[in-house]
């Protein structure tokens, strides 16, 4: 059985970085656990306008899938 965990950057509206799931990656290799694969993720999306014709977004990051097999 495997464990799929979403790791990423996220950019906030002054510029700054920010990580998301690397500790939860690094406790499970830490306590054994390999991982499998890494998986097509997301880009992280804001809406910052809209019109009656189109949608704005702004990019705010994206995300990979980990793939931590998990016996």
């Amino acid at each position: 059985m495997a464990k799929i965990v979403e790791v990423g950057l996220r950019i906030d509206e002054n510029g700054k970085l920010g990580f998301f799931g690397l500790d939860e990656v690094n406790e499970r290799i830490k306590t054994g656990k390999k991982v499998s694969s890494l998986e097509e993720g997301r880009a992280l999306m804001k809406k910052s306008g809209e019109t009656e014709d189109t949608v704005k977004v702004k990019f705010e990051g994206f995300s990979i899938a980990v793939v931590i097999e998990e016996e």
